[in-house]
């Protein structure tokens, strides 16, 4: 019965039921879902993950990037597609690609309480997930049962969670 039920939420979430953020609501329905293809998707590789961070960087601008991953050049390149001006930083970076196969949650979760603008959480578990969601103070977090999770963490947004599927 849990199944189904967690099925339902993703199904509904996904579509925006139940979402009373404005905000959580269009970042669901515009960024994460979003079904039409963004003008550099044919210099992107087919990779969904790749798509999604170039989704999400896209409406979220970053500056300063911070990229944590034993593979950066993919990412690196999708990332140069949303703009020239964007810095690959090691430190006091504004959005942060992380895989949680090469770092820690107790290394990453000092950063990803300074950003400013959000991260993408790769190869995440659930054990994981939890212990990030319960270390934030600010944000909204967007995940997926299939190990991604996206961090919005812009000033003004509330600490809310979002179970959708994307």
């Amino acid at each position: 019965m849990q199944g189904i039920l967690s099925r339902y939420v993703l199904w509904r979430h996904g579509r925006g039921f139940g979402i009373h953020s404005p905000f959580a609501y269009r970042f669901i329905t515009e960024v994460l879902r979003q079904g039409l293809p963004f003008y550099a998707y044919r210099d992107i590789p087919a990779d969904g993950r790749m798509r999604l961070l170039f989704r999400v960087a896209c409406h979220l601008q970053p500056r300063r990037v911070e990229v944590i991953t034993s593979t950066p050049a993919p990412v690196e390149s999708t990332l140069r597609r949303v703009s020239g001006k964007i810095e690959f930083v090691a430190e006091e970076a504004d959005f942060v690609v992380a895989d949680l196969g090469d770092t820690t949650v107790s290394e990453l979760l000092p950063r990803l309480a300074r950003l400013s603008k959000g991260a993408l959480l790769l190869n995440i578990r659930s054990e994981e997930l939890r212990e990030i969601a319960a270390g934030l103070e600010r944000g909204m977090l967007f995940y997926n049962c299939r190990g991604t999770a996206v961090l919005a963490s812009l000033p003004h947004l509330p600490r809310q969670d979002f179970k959708v599927k994307f």
